[in-house]
């Protein structure tokens, strides 16, 4: 670890007010709703502006679960050209299906069974919010962000991720969330990397309510589907 230098950056971006504050190494960052608390699920992604974004290196499948007829994360996200694996869990059949622009899917899924695809497809488009449902259930929605770098994760019980980028250099740091009440639901800040760099956001308002991941007792008759 390098020696901490001064540096405080702070201000206000997308109704958020953002701070950093440089160290030595990796990219640390914490997001907070508006009364201070840890924000949990927000996707955190940086985009390299100096060097090229390096192709997928991720070989194992993610997965997306159809648990209790929701989809099991919410939020999912991963780096374009890399596979998904969606796996029924549930003792009935899904239609899974998304109409996101380029990242069209459609296919059902028995019982027990799982569906894999190919995220993005080889578009590059910097950034695309897959939004998924089920035909069978209307009520199941869940979101998959499928990103040009690999550099993301999503915020831990505590509002914090940490990213590890492979060079220093000018980088493009995004907060992603599908209720976040921002343009684009998202908050981007470009900043200069030459070691650690922590930095810390907190939310102006609170994030829309999620959508109700429930049916109606009208379509109990299409458990045995």
């Amino acid at each position: 670890m390098g020696k901490l230098k001064q540096g405080i950056f702070a201000g206000l971006f997308g109704g958020v007010a953002l701070v950093t504050h440089v160290a030595a190494e990796q990219l640390t960052v914490t997001v907070t709703g508006p009364q201070g608390a840890g924000q949990p699920d927000m996707v955190v992604f940086a985009e390299p502006l100096d060097q090229p974004v390096p192709d997928s290196q991720v070989t194992e499948p993610l997965l997306i679960a159809q648990q209790g007829k929701a989809f099991v994360p919410y939020i999912s996200v991963i780096q374009r050209d890399a596979p998904v694996r969606f796996v029924n869990q549930d003792g009935i059949t899904h239609h899974i299906y998304s109409i996101s622009d380029n990242n069209r899917f459609s296919f059902r899924i028995a019982a027990g069974k799982s569906q894999q695809i190919i995220a993005g497809a080889g578009e590059r488009d910097g950034l695309a919010a897959v939004a998924m449902g089920c035909n069978i259930h209307d009520w199941m929605s869940g979101y998959m962000l499928v990103l040009d770098t690999p550099y993301y994760a999503k915020t831990d019980g505590q509002g914090q991720v940490i990213l590890t980028v492979a060079d220093a250099g000018r980088y493009r740091v995004n907060i992603w969330h599908p209720q976040l009440q921002t343009p684009d639901h998202r908050m981007r800040q470009e900043l200069s990397v030459t070691g650690d760099m922590n930095l810390s956001l907190q939310l102006a308002d609170p994030l829309a309510a999620l959508p109700e991941q429930a049916g109606e007792d009208d379509f109990e008759f299409l458990e045995d589907y």
